[in-house]
């Protein structure tokens, strides 16, 4: 047997815990800048497609940064032993999943209506995000 197959499982579960915990400390500023890019697409769109829809946007863009920001501030304040790491995954995932979905749906729904143009302007935008957000 080789070093790389006899990791105990505590060894394992020390990983994964370290794992959760930088997930936690990076997407807090991630979130952060996530918030202040929506108001970059806002500024876009603002004139050529109704200013409510873009309103409603960042009211649910501010919610889905609330949620995670209440987490992740719950998450320091435990600051929760490795034993209770599943504890903190589906929470985090749950988070991520909505800051998707009101930014993927959000978008995709604002730039229906505008031109070409405005259209190609927000998906390079959110694909340069989304290019940053991996590296």
């Amino acid at each position: 047997m080789n070093a790389a197959t006899n990791v105990s499982a505590q060894d394992q579960l020390q990983v994964a815990s370290e794992r959760l915990r930088l997930l936690y400390k990076q997407s807090a500023p991630a979130s952060f800048l996530s918030l202040l890019n929506s108001l970059f697409v806002a500024w876009l769109l603002w004139g050529q497609t109704p200013t409510s829809d873009i309103t409603w946007w960042l009211l649910a863009i501010g919610l889905a940064t609330l949620i995670r920001m209440v987490l992740f501030v719950a998450y320091y304040r435990i600051e929760p032993d490795k034993r209770f790491l599943k504890d903190w995954q589906m929470p985090y995932a749950i988070s991520l999943l909505i800051n998707a979905v009101v930014w993927g749906l959000g978008c995709w729904l604002l730039v229906q209506s505008v031109a070409l143009e405005y259209q190609l302007g927000t998906y390079f935008f959110l694909m340069g995000m989304a290019a940053g957000a991996i590296s």
